[in-house]
């Protein structure tokens, strides 16, 4: 896998979260860009799962 590649400064930084890729990527932008931590970036990205689709 791509982490393996990393140093462990950059795996620190990294987190895998079980999310749509499109959905999950937009709520963890949003999230970022309000100046959360991590964890809550995360959250953001996994709680897309829930989101109703068409």
């Amino acid at each position: 896998m791509a982490m393996e590649l990393l140093d462990e400064e950059q795996k620190g930084r990294i987190v895998i979260a079980d999310a749509p890729f499109v959905e999950g990527g937009v709520a963890a932008a949003v999230e970022a860009s309000l100046g959360s931590d991590l964890e809550r970036v995360k959250e953001a990205a996994q709680a897309a799962k829930g989101l109703r689709k068409l």
